[in-house]
């Protein structure tokens, strides 16, 4: 038989914590294949780990099944302070779950957040559907205006406020 398809979640598990890259993601792998809410159960804890690595795994795997209870624990895991440079993954695998809900917390998370975590929630904004209120536009025109006024911004944060102001008028465009 398989040794893959008789390993246990929990060995699975055992293996994304592996200093190992190829073991780690040899068991992210069979996890996305066997997919369903026992992985997902198992993987949403991990989110809250002190360790970068097992948080990359479990987010990885939980951005390829796609199930969209992970986008609270995902948030959550982005808000942890401890986490601040090291959310890429983590905003990375929001992507393909339904974040109609969190727009504001995106937006914001992309004025604050460092050049990768700004380029995956523009990837978000391209790839979903949000919709937004007058107020909720007029509110994240007053933060990306605030955001371009600030002294210490690069040159790159000015392009990235463009960016930012194009995905804005582009989700307004889909309403």
């Amino acid at each position: 038989m398989n040794e893959k398809k008789t390993r246990t979640i929990s060995d699975l598990l055992d293996d994304l914590r592996s200093d190992d890259w190829e073991i780690a993601e040899g068991a992210s792998e069979v996890l996305v294949a066997r997919g369903g809410t026992d992985v997902v159960d198992s993987l949403i804890p991990l989110l809250r780990s002190t360790d970068v690595r097992v948080r990359y795994w479990a987010a990885h795997v939980l951005r390829e099944i796609g199930d969209d209870r992970a986008v609270e624990p995902l948030v959550n895991a982005i808000n942890v302070p401890e986490n601040c440079n090291n959310r890429g993954s983590l905003v990375y695998a929001l992507q393909t779950l339904d974040c109609r809900n969190y727009f504001q917390f995106l937006f914001d998370l992309a004025i604050e957040g460092n050049y990768e975590v700004r380029c995956m929630v523009l990837m978000i904004f391209e790839d979903q559907e949000f919709e937004l209120t007058p107020a909720i536009v007029a509110e994240a025109t007053n933060k990306l205006d605030a955001f371009t006024r600030r002294k210490h911004n690069r040159p790159e944060d000015q392009d990235f406020a463009r960016e930012l102001q194009i995905a804005l008028v582009n989700i307004g465009n889909k309403n």
